[in-house]
């Protein structure tokens, strides 16, 4: 029996899709087979340039909290993986689901 990974993305808000992307990444980079269900507020993510305007769950603070998070996240190198993480999780064959 292979290994596979099953994420069930649920919330549309950026910092859970962001995770959701790294456990689906790490589960195909060690060679596991890797599904991602969208349901819900998480539909709306998979949307042409959806997953560039979701909100933050608990620090949004009307918008402030997502601008300085994607600036940590500029200033560190971690945007490129952000944009990249939905690109790379699709060319290791992750098979994405809408589930309405």
């Amino acid at each position: 029996m292979a290994d596979k990974a099953t994420i069930i993305v649920h919330s549309g808000d950026m910092d859970k899709v962001y995770s959701a992307l790294i456990v689906a990444n790490g589960a195909l980079a060690m060679g596991m087979e890797a599904s991602l269900y969208f349901t819900f507020w998480g539909l709306q993510r998979l949307k042409k340039g959806g997953l560039e305007k979701g909100p933050l769950s608990k620090m949004n603070m009307l918008g402030l909290g997502k601008w300085m998070v994607k600036r940590k996240m500029k200033k560190a190198g971690e945007w490129l993986l952000w944009r990249g993480s939905c690109r790379t999780s699709r060319s290791l064959e992750a098979r994405y689901s809408p589930v309405t």
